[in-house]
């Protein structure tokens, strides 16, 4: 998907920028509620590394006014935190 869009495909630019707005809008209502330090992006979307994170934090500083703007980084598992969790629980329960 961030592939065609850089490609400049229109369908695929409008379906990223809207999960880009929605993500941010998210991140923007957890900082003003909660004041994270941190806010760590794991799964297959945390593999999107400088396509999604500049943007988020390009997004977010613009949308909060006056809140510390939270760290964003990507969880260090990526997306293999389902995979390895099923394989400890299946080693568990053997």
């Amino acid at each position: 998907m961030i592939a065609r869009a850089a490609a400049g495909d229109p369908v695929a630019s409008e379906i990223w920028n809207s999960a880009l707005d929605a993500l941010t809008l998210s991140l923007a209502q957890l900082t003003a509620v909660v004041a994270p330090e941190a806010v760590v992006i794991g799964g297959g979307l945390s593999r999107a590394g400088g396509a999604l994170f500049d943007e988020l934090r390009v997004r977010l500083a613009e949308r909060l006014s006056f809140h510390r703007l939270p760290e964003l980084v990507p969880a260090e598992l990526s997306g293999n935190a389902g995979i390895l969790g099923a394989a400890l629980r299946a080693r568990e329960l053997a």
